[in-house]
């Protein structure tokens, strides 16, 4: 009981300085918001720590969905894009993609865009193709697989992507174009 109140303790913090963080940076004070936000990440990472030390569950049963690990994981990643804080971000999201447990498209796609912005086309395709392989139907995995490969002039690999495009969404205009 006394991890529950003390996590909802820290949760109450970090809710506070994300608030203060995302008003500064909708001013466009960048350096006192992200300076609020490294604040707030350092108690959501507390509240992701308390979770090691918690096997009954009890975090997530009286604390609530607020206090569940994965959501807090991921607005962690989300926080560090914001913050410019990619390695840490690339940190989050492969937590959540290791994370047999969390289905989300969204961590794929991400880490993606991270990869190529460090120019690692390789790893950001590979990365993409373990999302497809697990979210086959999802349009924003598949549209940004497509880009790389028309950016990269590759069109055999190009034309089998496209068939197998059209065959899930026939009616796309920019497939059939």
């Amino acid at each position: 009981n006394l991890l529950v109140n003390a996590a909802i303790g820290c949760l109450n913090k970090a809710i506070t300085y994300y608030n203060e963080g995302n008003n500064l940076l909708n001013a466009g004070d960048t350096a006192n918001s992200f300076a609020k936000l490294k604040e707030a990440k350092k108690y959501f990472d507390v509240i992701i720590a308390a979770h090691e030390y918690d096997p009954e569950g009890k975090l997530l049963i009286n604390g609530g969905k607020d206090l569940a690990k994965q959501s807090l994981i991921f607005n962690q990643a989300q926080l560090s894009i914001v913050m410019n804080d990619y390695s840490e971000a690339k940190k989050y999201l492969n937590l959540l993609k290791a994370d047999k447990k969390y289905k989300e498209p969204t961590v794929y796609s991400q880490l993606a865009f991270i990869y190529l912005g460090d120019k690692d086309t390789t790893t950001a395709l590979q990365i993409i193709g373990e999302g497809r392989e697990m979210f086959p139907e999802n349009k924003d995995l598949q549209n940004l697989e497509l880009d790389i490969y028309t950016k990269q002039g590759k069109m055999d690999v190009l034309l089998d992507k496209f068939n197998v495009a059209l065959v899930s969404d026939p009616e796309n205009v920019v497939y059939l174009f």
